[in-house]
């Protein structure tokens, strides 16, 4: 075990999820980070949150608590808790969007304005079946997005 700058390297043996074929033992480093106000205060802020917000807006309403904050460690942060699986990274046709939701649900995006919304209809996942009969690698994850206009949208459409 390696100890410096506040890191501890530990190495550990790895699964089929984070790289090894099934029966192979290999080795993966690992850094134990230090505890981050910073990063805890992002996590707290998408946990509290329902709306799937941008790394810009993010950063604009953590400047509120630490105005010292850059953008690129807004950023930094959340990489690191999408790599953690901490949080979900949504890609969409705009800007990366994140959701501290990690129960399995679906995403609604609106064609109009943007906004990301959770979708709960229970959706029986795929994934293992297709993995069964599909023969060109494994499949791990299953995600299901809907594309519409969203009730504001349509109600600002209306009022036109």
């Amino acid at each position: 075990m390696k100890v410096g700058q506040n890191r501890v390297s530990v190495s550990v043996l790895y699964n089929k999820r984070n790289g090894a074929d099934a029966g192979e033992e290999g080795v993966q480093e690992l850094t134990a980070l230090k505890y981050s106000r910073q990063r805890e205060s992002i996590k707290n802020y998408l946990c509290g949150r329902e709306d799937h917000p941008t790394a810009d807006r993010i950063y604009m309403d953590i400047r509120r608590e630490y105005p010292n904050i850059s953008l690129g460690t807004v950023y930094r942060n959340l990489s690191l808790l999408v790599e953690l699986g901490e949080i979900r990274k949504l890609t969409t046709d705009g800007a990366d969007r994140f959701d501290a939701n990690l129960e399995p649900h679906s995403h609604f995006i609106c064609k109009n304005c943007g906004c990301v919304l959770d979708v709960m209809i229970p959706l029986e996942n795929p994934a293992p079946e297709i993995d069964r009969l599909w023969d060109y690698g494994s499949v791990e994850e299953c995600r299901l997005e809907f594309r519409g206009v969203c009730k504001k949208c349509q109600k600002n459409k209306n009022r036109a």
